[in-house]
C-alpha cells in the first residue's frame, strides 16, 4: 500500500534546492536572459522563468565543452522542472551538470557539491531513499572539507537530510539535524530570511508527523509571518505556508480556522497555477478532504477531480500515476493523509 507521508514529502523536498552562482560569463545575452529568469523566479512566475532560461541555454550551445556557462543553464532549467514535478528531465540535466562540473572543477569543488545535493532531491522524489542518501552525504561531506560546516548551503544540505530520513522513519536523526540546520540560518543570514522559514516549516514538518502538533504550530506560523514579510503577501510560498497552517488545524479537527486559510491559498494558488501546477493540486486536494470532513461531499468531489486533473496533465508518466494513485488512498491517521508541501 503506498504511504502517504512519502509523497506528500515528495514535492517538500523539491524546493530546497540550491541556485547555482553565475559562472563569471562576459557573454552579455546569456547573463541577460540568466538574471531576467532568476528575478522571474523570485517573483514566483515559473513561466517566465523557463522561458529565459532556455533562451540562456540557447546562448550556450556554441560554446566549447566544457563551460560553466553550461552547467549553470542546465542546472536552472533542471531547477524548475524540478518543481513541476518532471523529475525524469530534471534528472537528466543534473548529470550534464555533474559531468562539467567534474571536469571543469575538480572532483571536490562546492559547486559540485550543490549538484550531489540537488541529483539526491530528485531521488527523493522518486522515493529511491538510499541512493538520494548517498548524495546528500557525499555533498555535505565535500562542503565541510572546502568551506566548513557554517554555510547555508552546509545548512540546506542538513535540512535536506533530516527531511530524507523523516521519509525513511528513522525518527531518532530528524530533529537534531532541522534544528541544527534552523540555528545556522538564523546565525547567518538573519531571523527573517526566507530560507530560515523553510528550515522552520520543515522542522514543524517533523512535529506534525509526531504528532506534536503544539510545537508544530508557532514555527508554522512563524514561517509564514516571515514569508508574508520578506516575499509579499501574494507569493506563491506563502500560499504554501497557509496550506501548510490549515493543515495543521483540520488535523486537529479546528475546521473553522484552517478553511478561510485554504480559500486565502487557494486564490495565490490560482494565480500561480500554471507556474506550479502541482502545487495548486496540493492545495485543492486538502482543501477537497476538509470539505469532505465537513460533510460536504460535492464540493470536496470537485476539489479532489481539479487536483487529479492537475497532476495527469503536469506529472509525467508512471510517476503521475503512481502520485494520483497513491493520493487517492486515505489513511486511518489524520496527520497522513494530506499533501502537506512543507517548504
Amino acid at each position: 500500500m503506498a504511504n502517504f507521508k512519502t509523497i506528500w514529502k515528495m514535492v517538500a523536498v523539491v524546493c530546497v534546492l540550491l541556485w547555482p552562482p553565475l559562472a563569471g560569463a562576459d557573454d552579455k545575452t546569456w547573463k541577460m536572459h540568466t538574471e531576467a529568469g532568476e528575478e522571474a523566479y523570485r517573483q514566483g512566475n515559473l513561466t517566465e522563468a523557463e522561458k529565459e532560461f532556455r533562451e540562456a541555454r540557447k546562448e550556450t550551445d556554441a560554446l566549447a565543452f566544457p563551460d560553466q556557462r553550461q552547467a549553470v543553464s542546465l542546472e536552472n532549467l533542471a531547477r524548475l522542472y524540478c518543481l513541476q514535478g518532471k523529475y525524469g528531465q530534471a534528472e537528466g540535466l543534473y548529470w550534464q551538470v555533474l559531468t562539467i562540473r567534474e571536469k571543469i572543477l575538480g572532483a571536490t569543488h562546492p559547486d559540485l557539491a550543490a549538484a550531489f545535493n540537488n541529483l539526491a532531491l530528485i531521488y527523493f522524489a522518486e522515493q529511491h531513499y538510499h541512493e538520494a542518501e548517498r548524495f546528500y552525504l557525499r555533498a555535505l561531506t565535500i562542503w565541510e572539507k572546502t568551506q566548513g560546516a557554517e554555510t547555508p548551503a552546509f545548512a540546506t544540505g542538513l535540512s535536506n537530510l533530516a527531511s530524507l530520513y523523516n521519509a525513511m522513519g528513522k525518527y531518532d536523526k530528524p530533529e537534531s539535524l532541522h534544528k541544527r540546520a534552523l540555528g545556522l540560518m538564523e546565525k547567518l543570514l538573519g531571523a527573517e530570511h526566507p530560507d530560515v522559514a523553510t528550515c522552520m516549516n520543515n522542522l514543524g514538518d517533523f512535529y506534525c508527523g509526531r504528532g506534536r502538533y503544539s510545537e508544530a504550530e508557532p514555527l508554522i506560523r512563524q514561517a509564514l509571518a516571515i514569508r508574508e514579510k520578506s516575499l509579499g503577501p501574494e507569493h506563491r510560498k506563502v500560499a504554501t505556508s497557509l496550506n501548510n497552517l490549515a493543515v495543521l488545524y483540520t488535523i486537529q479537527g479546528q475546521y473553522t480556522a484552517a478553511e478561510p486559510l485554504f480559500l486565502r491559498a487557494l486564490a495565490i494558488g490560482k494565480k500561480t497555477a500554471v507556474a506550479d501546477p502541482v502545487e495548486m493540486a496540493k492545495i485543492l486536494r486538502n482543501y477537497g478532504i476538509l470539505l469532505r470532513k465537513t460533510k460536504r461531499k460535492s464540493e470536496a468531489a470537485k476539489m479532489m477531480a481539479q487536483a487529479d486533473d492537475l497532476l495527469k496533465n503536469n506529472l509525467p508518466g508512471k510517476l503521475a500515476q503512481h502520485t494520483v494513485h497513491a493520493r487517492s488512498l486515505m489513511s486511518t491517521r489524520d496527520s497522513s493523509v494530506f499533501d502537506r508541501a512543507w517548504r
